[in-house]
């Protein structure tokens, strides 16, 4: 672990409490589960303030730690927080870096799972034709699953609740979700690549229309899907 490393931001801490920060840091960087450096605000992965900080609206480091007291009202948005004591100690602060740590190189591996995620259904828009252009194919969703980026979208999640329905055509898909083909052939890529979609022949699967009703055995998953469509993807 120790051969990646991350870089941390004081210069927004007060004189008095930047002064105890940086004698503890220069032991506690190189005992921490990270190499951290000291970098600028825009730069860092961590950001340190206290209540009498100045806003820094540049910054989007994805940790934020406050020393002593409240985090000031204009504090930046993170994804991770902690607090320090006035009084912090040396083991203080190397388990505050070392929790950051962890939190780094999770948000780090999640960000590529993603970022691979749509490179795989948006790179390749001709191989997803051909796997899902055929107008005689029919495709549902064997299980319910939950999307990031890019496919988190209304007319997304609309496609995904209908998939759960019944065996639907890609000219259906499209019409009900709103989606363009090139759109909602991604999704079908990334839904097979998860091993979620069945896809069939319209002559083994029945034609169902995008606003038939679903058969009663099944009315509460429906119901509860339509009022998550309904409010956006939103529990």
């Amino acid at each position: 672990m120790r051969d990646a490393s991350a870089g941390v931001a004081a210069e927004m801490l007060t004189p008095h409490f930047y002064e105890r920060f940086h004698k503890l840091f220069s032991v506690a960087s190189r005992k921490s589960l990270l190499r951290w450096h000291e970098v600028p605000a825009a730069e860092a992965q961590v950001l340190l303030l206290d209540d009498a900080s100045a806003a820094q609206p540049g910054s989007r480091a994805p940790c934020l730690v406050c020393v002593g007291g409240s985090f000031p009202d204009k504090a930046p948005q993170a994804q991770w927080t902690a607090r320090l004591q006035i009084g912090y100690t040396l083991a203080d602060l190397i388990d505050v870096l070392d929790r950051a740590a962890v939190f780094l190189m999770d948000w780090r591996a999640r960000q590529t799972m993603t970022a691979a995620s749509a490179d795989t259904a948006w790179e390749s828009p001709a191989a997803a034709r051909a796997a899902f252009g055929d107008p005689q194919q029919r495709f549902r969703l064997s299980t319910w699953v939950s999307l990031g980026a890019p496919f988190r979208s209304g007319g997304h999640v609309r496609a995904l609740a209908l998939l759960t329905r019944a065996p639907v055509s890609l000219a259906q898909l499209c019409e009900h979700s709103g989606l363009e083909p090139a759109t909602a052939q991604a999704l079908l890529a990334e839904l097979s690549r998860r091993n979620v979609l069945r896809t069939e022949t319209a002559a083994s699967a029945p034609v169902v229309r995008a606003d038939r009703p679903k058969p009663s055995g099944h009315g509460g998953l429906v119901q509860r899907l339509t009022r998550w469509v309904r409010g956006g993807g939103q529990a």
